[in-house]
């Protein structure tokens, strides 16, 4: 109320101690309501920079069966980012956020085991350049990111949001099984 003396000022945020981690949650998904290509994010680009994003996940076995429309829709909904080399794009232990295509550039891939955490980035497991894919692990099962990811060239990559990524998966593959089942 207006002229009110004015309340104890709001608690400090808690802070939880590190170790185990807090739950993730992200959106619900009607697997059974279909896909509404409407509802995923437009980002123009140019003809050239959808040819290279079609080129990096019409193979991807995540993709590759999207009919042209959804593939379509995915390509334009991607983003366009420039990494500089020695950034760490994912961090191990993070939240996924985005799904990754590599334009130009490259990537080291570590993972450090549990006697590792507290000293520097693991073991290189894999290197990523143009034309390939990394990030999708943690937005499938919804975990945290388990390796982390490091330019080592100045790279540009095309990034997908997670709830675009979750959306076309789970609306694609629901589609798919219930198809096979009619059958």
């Amino acid at each position: 109320p207006r002229g009110a003396a004015p309340g104890p000022p709001p608690a400090a945020p808690t802070r939880r101690p590190k170790g185990r981690r807090g739950s993730i949650s992200s959106e619900s998904i009607d697997a059974r309501a279909g896909l509404d290509l409407s509802s995923i994010p437009f980002v123009p680009k140019s003809a050239e920079a959808k040819v290279r994003i079609k080129e990096c996940v019409q193979d991807s076995i995540l993709f590759q069966s999207l009919d042209e429309k959804t593939l379509e829709a995915v390509i334009m909904s991607m983003h366009g980012r420039q990494v500089q080399s020695g950034e760490a794009l994912i961090k191990q232990g993070d939240d996924g956020d985005f799904f990754y295509v590599v334009d130009s550039g490259a990537f080291d891939c570590f993972v450090k085991d549990k006697e590792d955490a507290a000293e520097g980035l693991g073991a290189l497991v894999t290197q990523y350049g143009p034309k390939t894919t990394f990030g999708e692990l943690a937005l499938m099962y919804n975990a945290p990111r388990a390796a982390s990811i490091i330019a080592t060239a100045d790279s540009t990559v095309w990034a997908m949001e997670r709830n675009t990524f979750r959306k076309v998966l789970v609306a694609h593959t629901s589609t798919t099984l219930l198809q096979k089942q009619s059958n």
